[in-house]
Order: C-alpha cells, then structure tokens, then sequence
C-alpha cells in the first residue's frame, strides 16, 4: 500500500511535469510562429519597396537624384537614426510583454492545478459526507423495519453524523477563494498587456509608415532589413529556450525513473527487514511454546 502510494505520487509530478513543458513549449511556438509572421511581412515590405524603386528609376531619374539629394544630409541621417530606434525600442517592448504575457500564463495555469487540488479535496469530503448519510439512513430504515415487525415502539431518530469540516478541508476552501482572487488579478493583469501589446504593434506600424517620407529608399531598406534581423534573433532565442526547456524535461524524467526504482528498492528492504523481525518474532515463540510443552511433559 505504501509502494502505491508513493508510485501515485511520483505520477502526479511526472504528469505535473509534462503539462508544464507542454504548455511552454506550445507558448515559444506561439511567440515563434507570430515573429515569423512579422518577418514575412517585412521582407514583402521590402520587396514592394524595392519594385516601386525600381519603377521610380524608369520613369524619372532625375526624381530619384532628388530624394538622393534630399535625404543624404546629416539631419537627415539623425531622423533616421531616431526612427530606427524608435522601431527597435518599440519591438524590445513588444519582446518585453511577449514574456510577461507568458509568465501570467505560467502562475494562471499554476493557479489552475492548485485550485483543481483543493477542489477534489472538498469533493473527496462532501462525497465521504453523502456516503454516510446514505449508510446512517439505510441502518434506521433496517432498524425501523425490525422493530415494525417486532411490536416495538420507535424510538426517537438519532441525530446526524458530524458533518464538521475537517482543517484539511476548512484551508482548502480558504485557499480556492484566495487563489480565485489571484486568478481574476492575473486576468485583468493579462488584458491590460495586451492592449499595450496591441497598442505598441500599431505604433510601430506607424513608425515603418513614416520611413518613405523621412528617409531615402535605401535607408528605408536598411531599416526594415534590421527589423527583420532582430525578429531572426529572437526566433533563434526562443528555439535555444524551447530545447532547452525539451532537454531538461528529459533529464528531469530520468531522474525520476532513478527516484522510482530508489523508493522502490528502499520499500523492499523496509520489507525484508519486516519479514526477517517477524519470522524471528515467530521463531521465538515457537521455541518458548515447545520448551513449555517440554517442561509439562516431565
């Protein structure tokens, strides 16, 4: 019985375990699919702009000596920088709510199992409660039927069975209001990121909309392709992070199968040692009954 109680447990975590990884893993190819979405768009950005160039150098070169011109001051060079950082700032701060979104993600499922636990320990109770009343009413129903058949007057009905929480019970029921509470601070925290989540991606797409007309169309190129660069970057990081995380979760199932086989070589021990105590226990006895059948024979 203790073996299956500590192989229940051991289940629970590697179960435990593998939801969490699951549930991360689905969150950086979420994160993943959505850069690779923004790079395409992007590099279609930079495609078009390159074709309208293109066009532009066919009908009227003199119009693109003049935007050369226009743009190749140093003011000029300045407004670009400011805008190019102003873009990168704006995609960090996407970058930045991307893993706080996350994180919330990560308590509010956290907060899920905790609340799912606490809930089955008050079913598991309210069940235990129901189970007696329906035993406590099939003994009166038994009993009233005998003493109907018996002539014997009915006595009063007893009372109830004690239908007191137990503390186990009482806290969770303390700690489901509580985590409720935290459940609809992290939900209110969520929505409030992702309006400035959404908030920063249109500012940004303002941004990029300002580039045609504040700087030359090669400039425009170099900074959409840094953009698209950044965007490679954190894809690249959230892979390392996803395998990482895969390898982790690996080792860690390992370690619970040596966990395993190390409870279970101790409980069989703890199992020998009992036998061995027994059998001696029973070995005594034995001895001492026969000498006394001994010492009455004689």
């Amino acid at each position: 019985m203790l073996l299956q109680c500590y192989k229940t447990v051991l289940s629970l975590q590697v179960k435990r375990n593998l939801l969490n990884v699951s549930y991360h893993i689905a969150q950086y190819t979420n994160i993943i699919s959505d850069l690779r979405s923004e790079i395409q768009r992007l590099k279609k950005k930079i495609a078009d702009q390159a074709g309208r160039q293109l066009n532009s150098d066919r009908a009227d070169i003199r119009h693109v000596q003049a935007e050369v011109q226009a743009h190749s001051t140093q003011a000029s060079r300045a407004e670009m920088d400011q805008l190019r950082e102003q873009l990168l700032e704006a995609f960090r701060s996407q970058m930045e709510i991307r893993r706080s979104l996350m994180e919330l993600d990560n308590s509010n499922m956290e907060i899920q199992m905790d609340t799912s636990k606490h809930l089955l320990t008050i079913a598991d109770w309210e069940q235990e409660r129901s189970r007696c009343r329906r035993k406590l009413r099939a003994e009166r129903r038994k009993e009233n039927i005998s003493k109907e058949e018996s002539g014997k007057d009915f006595d009063c009905p007893e009372s109830p069975p004690d239908s007191t929480e137990t503390q186990e019970v009482a806290m969770a029921r303390e700690k489901v209001v509580t985590l409720i509470a935290e459940q609809n601070k992290i939900r209110e925290q969520k929505a409030l990121l992702e309006r400035c989540f959404v908030e920063l991606r249109e500012r940004a797409r303002r941004l990029e909309e300002l580039l045609p007309c504040r700087v030359s169309s090669e400039e425009q190129r170099e900074v959409l392709g840094l953009l698209c660069k950044v965007h490679e970057l954190e894809i690249e990081n959230a892979e390392m992070q996803s395998h990482a995380l895969l390898k982790d979760n690996v080792i860690r199932q390992k370690n619970f199968v040596v966990l395993r086989f190390e409870q279970h070589r101790h409980l069989c021990d703890e199992l020998i040692q009992q036998q061995r105590r027994f059998i001696d226990g029973m070995s005594k006895q034995s001895f001492f009954t026969t000498l006394a059948i001994d010492f009455r024979l004689d």
